[in-house]
């Protein structure tokens, strides 16, 4: 069984600064270490970034095999990308702390974002907030999935976004 590193350099994908699609999705790289990766893309625009179920098969507690809590520091590459497409469904994503999961430099550029299947409620007032002022400046949002909290579901069926196919567990956009 492959195990994961500790780290990863986030600039690995430096050869790559020009690629407008990044799927990452059903990958073996923490969710963390996922969004590290975006460092080539600060400021740049990407038609999709899909980190569909990132974090499959990393250390953690039996009970659940991933539990992420959103940060600031994890958003800070991500947060830069005006990026048409974004899923970031079934990670186990269970709390989003302020100014992180809900807060992009360019809203305007978001047609769909996907982040089903995750474990976290808009229970606070600072995320509340954040996704309405998010919503009021997302002009183009065609689609929105935020389905499936926050139980696990044994038979899933995730919103695919427009011009997408899902073959052999892998999308494609």
């Amino acid at each position: 069984l492959y195990e994961m590193s500790e780290s990863i350099d986030a600039g690995i994908l430096y050869p790559f600064s020009n690629v407008t699609s990044l799927d990452l999705s059903n990958s073996y790289f923490s969710l963390k270490h996922a969004l590290q990766l975006l460092l080539p893309f600060r400021n740049k625009k990407m038609d999709m970034i899909n980190f569909h179920r990132v974090s499959r098969n990393t250390r953690s507690s039996p009970e659940n095999p991933f539990k992420i809590v959103i940060t600031s520091e994890m958003m800070q590459f991500l947060r830069t990308i005006c990026v048409k497409t974004l899923i970031m469904s079934y990670n186990g994503i269970v709390d989003a702390k302020p100014n992180s999961l809900f807060v992009f430099d360019h809203p305007e550029c978001f047609e769909n974002i996907i982040i089903s299947a995750n474990s976290f409620w808009l229970e606070n007032t600072l995320q509340y907030i954040e996704v309405l002022k998010l919503s009021s400046t997302m002009i183009n949002l065609r689609l929105f999935d935020y389905s499936y909290v926050p139980l696990k579901f044994t038979d899933m069926n995730f919103i695919l976004p427009p011009n997408s196919v899902i073959l052999n567990n892998h999308m494609f956009y």
